[in-house]
């Protein structure tokens, strides 16, 4: 398992939330949050130094979007 390969990979669950407001008849702001739970993998990277190395990389993400609409 090289590590490289499994860095993409580790978020497995996440939960999403977001809404937009309307501030009037022709804006409105919009708003999102994400949070990828932390998610772990084990492996050996040979890739390093040409000897096999025990790894493992754990992540977790908090995401934030927001946005401003204009409505013509």
């Amino acid at each position: 398992m090289v590590i490289n390969t499994i860095a993409p990979a580790t978020r497995q669950w996440h939960l999403s939330a977001g809404g937009t407001y309307r501030i009037n008849d022709r804006w409105a702001f919009t708003f999102s949050y994400t949070h990828a739970f932390s998610n772990s993998f084990s492996g050996n990277n040979p890739a390093l130094t040409g000897a096999p190395q025990d790894v493992r990389i754990r992540m977790k993400q908090h995401e934030i979007a927001t946005g401003l609409s204009y409505r013509w």
